[in-house]
């Protein structure tokens, strides 16, 4: 009997193994290139997590900031914002003055620069340390305010003797604010009752009467004492003498 060749058969075989072995080489660089992409995308999705993540960071930590006037390169070396960065003035046991505002109002915007040159030209007549500017965000600590004297703002109050109840200090009138003449008030505001009882003295030895306004003058009586002297219109610092000046006077704003 007749063998049947099996070259034939054989060839095929090998036509179609190298038929797979071309289609898997022609298949693994777009194997590679596939994966290449998975990997790509997958990084580029986890970058893309961790942007939106820090960016919902800042937007929280700006959504906060924004509450805030004196938080600024320009004010933080002299004004200290209550709240911000731990700042409180009710832990302070210095003399100070605290302007009470909302960032919203356009007359606090607009009484920013002065305050702050208010607080530089004041601390500068001082010895270091030994006056401390505030400023207070009624829309972040609303109840604060309210203790303070409402929704008016800016308010400002001095506290000659270091403490913080509104019964310790004194509020001084912004006027038109400029910076002169509510600096000579805030200097008047922040004297201490022997500094009052020395000026008094002064006052009546100028006008050739005698003594004894200094035993009146005790610590009890500082506080009004310096609310009447706030008034008067002496020193050449009255509120007549301001509105001549030319500045545009800030209007208040209830917040």
């Amino acid at each position: 009997m007749n063998t049947v060749p099996m070259l034939p058969a054989t060839n095929t075989h090998r036509n179609r193994h190298k038929k797979i072995v071309d289609m898997l080489t022609a298949t693994l660089p777009n194997l590679a290139m596939i994966l290449l992409g998975i990997a790509f995308l997958t990084t580029l999705l986890s970058s893309l997590h961790g942007i939106r993540a820090a960016r919902t960071a800042a937007n929280l930590s700006d959504d906060a900031a924004s509450g805030y006037l004196y938080n600024t390169p320009d004010a933080t070396d002299l004004v200290l914002d209550h709240g911000w960065e731990g700042h409180d003035f009710t832990k302070s046991s210095v003399p100070k003055v605290v302007e009470f505002y909302d960032p919203m109002c356009g007359a606090c915007q607009a009484f920013k620069s002065n305050y702050v040159e208010v607080a530089r030209k004041v601390a500068a007549s001082k010895k270091p340390g030994g006056v401390e500017f505030y400023g207070v965000s009624c829309q972040l600590h609303r109840d604060l305010c309210n203790r303070y004297g409402g929704t008016a703002v800016p308010r400002i109050f001095a506290f000659a003797n270091g403490g913080h109840k509104p019964e310790e200090g004194v509020e001084v009138p912004k006027g038109a604010g400029t910076i002169y003449f509510l600096s000579a008030r805030l200097t008047k505001a922040l004297r201490t009752a022997e500094e009052i009882a020395v000026d008094a003295e002064k006052l009546l030895s100028a006008e050739g009467r005698s003594g004894g306004v200094v035993e009146a003058a005790t610590a009890g009586e500082a506080t009004s004492e310096r609310r009447r002297r706030l008034d008067e219109s002496g020193d050449g610092d009255d509120d007549d003498n301001e509105a001549e000046s030319g500045d545009d006077e800030v209007d208040s704003y209830e917040w």
